[in-house]
């Protein structure tokens, strides 16, 4: 232990969940920038060699910060396969505006579904680039399907990215009406929509995690990667986007 002495700082962690050192800003986000703060003064008691702080500790704080970083890294999963085959609660389908069979899994998700999703797709009237729309699942593991109409990559121009988190927050908007547990998302819009597969990762897995932050209903968000060049990128991304 190292004690409090003039204007120097005690840097010793209690069992207990205090700290006698000191409590900036909460800091993970000034870690990761590399701008942490001005430290506050810890509170002033006479006699005490060790001082307890107003708040938690940077320490505490830090600590903190990677148990939740944990708990939402272990509601996520990265696999390659085929998503037709998940047994999830719901799958998504990388749609087009028409909701009708396409190539990719568009396709992949009608040919396994069989008449039942063509016919209840039809009576959807299509969906707009961005939103989702939500059907049975018919002859898949998965009790529902949910689809998604992706922007197609124009260089950036257009705010293809603003667009692709909107399809993701849509998707996610189906979990709790739709009690769904455990949910798998294909690469949105990196096939023949052409967006980059390192962008369309970063937004994926942030999306997923802004939304697990806030729910905790749902228990796992399952990311299918249909080849080993896209499964490579998601797990890079992934521990680029956890490791603090």
């Amino acid at each position: 232990m190292i004690e409090y002495k003039g204007c120097q700082y005690c840097l010793h962690f209690r069992p207990d969940g205090t700290c006698s050192a000191f409590d900036p800003e909460p800091i993970p986000l000034f870690i990761v920038s590399g701008q942490i703060k001005h430290i506050k003064p810890l509170q002033n008691q006479k006699n005490k060699i060790v001082y307890e702080p107003v708040e938690k500790s940077i320490i505490y704080r830090l600590n903190e910060y990677r148990r939740n970083n944990n708990l939402m890294r272990e509601r996520m999963e990265i696999i390659e396969g085929d998503i037709t085959q998940q047994k999830v609660d719901a799958i998504v389908n990388a749609a087009n505006e028409a909701l009708i069979a396409g190539g990719g899994v568009s396709g992949a998700i009608h040919r396994n579904t069989g008449l039942g999703l063509e016919e209840e797709c039809l009576k959807l009237e299509g969906c707009e680039e961005g939103q989702a729309k939500i059907t049975k699942g018919y002859c898949l593991p998965a009790k529902w399907v949910i689809h998604t109409v992706g922007p197609v990559w124009e260089g950036g121009t257009y705010e293809e990215h603003k667009i692709l988190a909107q399809c993701y927050r849509n998707c996610f908007a189906f979990v709790e009406p739709y009690n769904i547990k455990t949910i798998a998302f294909p690469s949105i819009s990196t096939g023949a929509y052409g967006f980059p597969i390192e962008k369309a990762a970063k937004i994926a897995i942030s999306e997923a995690r802004l939304f697990l932050e806030q729910n905790t209903t749902l228990d796992k968000v399952i990311f299918v990667c249909y080849k080993q060049q896209i499964y490579e990128y998601y797990t890079a991304i992934i521990k680029q986007l956890f490791t603090l």
